[in-house]
Parts: C-alpha cells; sequence; structure tokens
C-alpha cells in the first residue's frame, strides 16, 4: 500500500495524478507571486521555492494549496524587500559617480572618500561591492564571477557596507 505524501494526497499511487497535482500547486504558487512581484523571472523563482519548502515537509499539510499560497507570498514580500533595499543602494551609488565637472566640491569630495573607503576594503568585499553596486550585478552573477556562493557575496557585502560605515562615520559622511 502506498503512504499519501505531498505530491499525492489521495495516495492513488498514480504518477500522472502526482503530476497534475504538483503542476496545479506551481501554478497557485506562481500566481501568488507574481501579483506581488510583477515579474515572470521572479516568480519562477519563488514559486521553485515555495514548491521546495512544500516537498521538504515531513507531512502532507491538511490543505496544500493555502499552505503554498502562504509560502509563496511569504517568499514574494521577502524577495520584493530585498529588491527595493538592493534598487536604494543602486541609486546611492549612481549618485555618488563622479561627473565631469563637479558642481558641488563638498558631493566630489565625498565621492572621493567614499571610493578611498572602498578601496581599504578586504578582496573579497571590494569584488562583492564593485561587481553589484558600482558595475549592477546581481548577486548570482557577481558569485559566478567572484567564483563563490551567493550566500557568499551576501555576507561579503554586509561586512563591507558595516566596515564602510565606520570609515565613513569616522569622516562625518553618510552610507545608506
Amino acid at each position: 500500500m502506498k503512504v499519501p505524501g505531498p505530491g499525492d494526497p489521495a495516495g492513488s499511487g498514480n504518477p500522472a495524478d502526482a503530476k497534475v497535482e504538483h503542476q496545479t500547486l506551481a501554478t497557485i504558487a506562481y500566481r501568488a507571486a507574481h501579483r506581488i512581484l510583477q515579474d515572470h523571472s521572479e516568480s519562477m523563482d519563488v514559486a521553485s521555492e515555495a514548491m521546495v519548502a512544500l516537498l521538504a515537509r515531513f507531512e502532507a499539510p491538511s490543505n496544500s494549496e493555502s499552505y503554498v499560497t502562504t509560502v509563496a507570498k511569504n517568499l514574494a514580500k521577502n524577495r520584493q524587500r530585498g529588491l527595493q533595499r538592493h534598487r536604494r543602494r543602486m541609486q546611492w551609488w549612481v549618485d555618488q559617480r563622479p561627473q565631469s565637472s563637479p558642481e558641488d566640491p563638498d558631493r566630489f569630495l565625498s565621492r572621493l572618500v567614499v571610493r578611498e573607503a572602498i578601496k581599504s576594503l578586504p578582496e573579497r568585499q571590494r569584488q562583492a561591492v564593485t561587481y553589484c553596486y558600482i558595475n549592477g550585478l546581481d548577486r548570482r552573477t557577481a558569485a559566478r564571477k567572484m567564483g563563490v556562493e551567493e550566500a557568499s557575496v551576501k555576507t561579503h557585502l554586509k561586512r563591507a557596507f558595516k566596515a564602510l560605515r565606520e570609515d565613513l562615520a569616522d569622516e562625518g559622511r553618510d552610507l545608506p
């Protein structure tokens, strides 16, 4: 006798039924994520993560549709917050780029101080900041270029921003 699981709640043992249910749940997760993110690629990633969360459960939830919808919504909200933080930081870096003729000497000096602070970072942190904020790459692409995991890039960025905040605070400057 086959034991029912998340992909086969009825326990029919028919792989076609399990595949249809899996596709249905994945579609539900995608739609829930897409309502929040409004981006196909990001929504697909979130739907995949929601399906992995469903399959990782030891026991099947009583209502798989409700569970996968809630997980997808929460993942999408977290992804959206991360993207908003990334956009704010990218905008800050764009604002710090030098212009051909600096109109405000104080702002020009600020950019120079930031560049010097970046140069003083350890190599991996400097690479992460350069790839993600100066060159505008996402963490995944930066990780591939650096030859590390995406989580490592995130850690390097956090440490870099902490160090930059401390260095710039000593100079009387702010970092978002």
